[in-house]
């Protein structure tokens, strides 16, 4: 089946949007992590909330929840 001309357009402007709001939220995260943690930033976001010597950036509930999202987010790549 083939789309409908209007339908190549549309899906190409939410095709960039999508890619837009990616690249935006995983750009700021990355740049925010560098400017909070310099070169100690660890490439998981979560070793640098929960270091090692000293105490935790963050609440225990708000790690735990993220531990959560990541391992709903992997059974539902894993389905």
């Amino acid at each position: 089946a083939t789309l409908a001309p209007p339908a190549a357009g549309k899906m190409l402007k939410g095709l960039i949007m999508c890619y837009t709001v990616v690249m935006v939220t995983f750009y700021s995260t990355a740049i925010t992590g560098y400017w909070a943690f310099g070169n100690k930033a660890s490439s998981n976001i979560l070793k640098s909330l929960m270091p090692d010597d000293g105490p935790s950036f963050a609440p225990t509930w708000l790690l735990g929840l993220a531990v959560v999202f990541v391992l709903l987010q992997l059974f539902a790549i894993g389905m």
